[in-house]
């Protein structure tokens, strides 16, 4: 995973409501073709369907 990807991922937990709106719709733009970083990540979104934060829950 690239340095821009990872950041993004970063601010989806950013206090900033805008700040993880842009990081959510610039990561759903970039899955809309095959990623190499999908597991890179996969434990983090598993967990987040457990988390009491509705906007991590439905990422």
């Amino acid at each position: 995973m690239d340095a821009i990807i990872k950041k993004q991922f970063d601010n989806l937990q950013s206090k900033d409501k805008q700040n993880q709106y842009d990081a959510f719709t610039y990561i759903m733009e970039i899955v809309k073709q095959e990623v190499d970083w999908a597991n890179e990540v996969w434990n983090q979104l598993l967990e987040d369907l457990d988390h009491n934060d509705p906007h991590r829950k439905t990422r």
